[in-house]
């Protein structure tokens, strides 16, 4: 009698455990994808801010802008480079696509 308890008691909690299990995956995906579209969107700011530069600046032959040169030069915010709870910094290589550097406290671009 106490074994068909037990087993029953042991089956319970495993439903329990993989259903704990499977939420947190969900909010750990869903949470990954939030930070994805964060960096995606600073990075975006970054070569939007780093063209219109360049396009003004024809005769300037960088090959990096840092943000904070962007920053400096009133082609970028500093408001534009924060996530909900961090502030960036980054530069943009220039080259035929631009390409965008980002680091924060809990991301940095492979390569920075």
């Amino acid at each position: 009698m106490y074994k068909k308890l037990i087993i029953a008691y042991c089956y319970e909690l495993l439903k329990w455990i993989t259903l704990a299990f499977i939420v947190y995956n969900i909010v750990l995906a869903v949470h990954s994808n939030q930070l994805t579209k964060r960096i995606e969107n600073l990075e975006n700011n970054l070569k939007i801010a780093a063209r219109r530069y360049i396009k003004n600046h024809a005769d300037d032959d960088s090959e990096i802008l840092t943000s904070d040169e962007l920053i400096e030069n009133k082609y970028l915010t500093s408001s534009k480079l924060k996530t909900s709870n961090d502030t960036c910094e980054g530069y943009v290589m220039i080259t035929d696509d631009y390409e965008v550097f980002i680091h924060c406290n809990n991301y940095e671009t492979e390569g920075y």
